[in-house]
């Protein structure tokens, strides 16, 4: 599941590398980003065997969760944190998560703003 591959992101510090070098990630292919997170995660021991977009999938989405966090932590004057709790904790992870919603193809701001909407709530 996405809860998992987040969890191992997080114990390998990937989201940390792709937060710090965003800029130049960001502009990448998928194939590209898919290699990359591959190699790294290959070096510590962990080999991802996922059909190939079930990867991109969740490459896409562990790079909307990061800046989506952000947001939350920034415009809530929160730590990342706690922004991550929340987030984390919302029904829009869950909505992410599924694939069929097709969240995973839009942007962090977009789904920033369907978490704002639910937290209103």
């Amino acid at each position: 599941s996405f809860v998992d591959t987040y969890l191992l992101f997080s114990k390998k510090e990937m989201f940390l590398m792709i937060q710090d070098d965003y800029e130049d990630l960001h502009g990448m292919s998928f194939e590209w980003l898919v290699d990359f997170c591959q190699g790294v995660l290959k070096q510590n021991g962990i080999e991802i065997k996922h059909k190939e977009e079930q990867i991109q999938h969740t490459l896409a989405k562990s790079i909307i969760i990061t800046r989506v966090i952000e947001l939350i932590a920034s415009n809530q004057h929160i730590s990342l944190e706690e922004a991550r709790d929340l987030f984390f904790k919302s029904n829009t992870i869950k909505l992410l998560e599924d694939d069929e919603t097709g969240l995973y193809g839009d942007s962090p701001l977009y789904v920033y703003s369907l978490f704002e909407e639910e937290t209103k709530k």
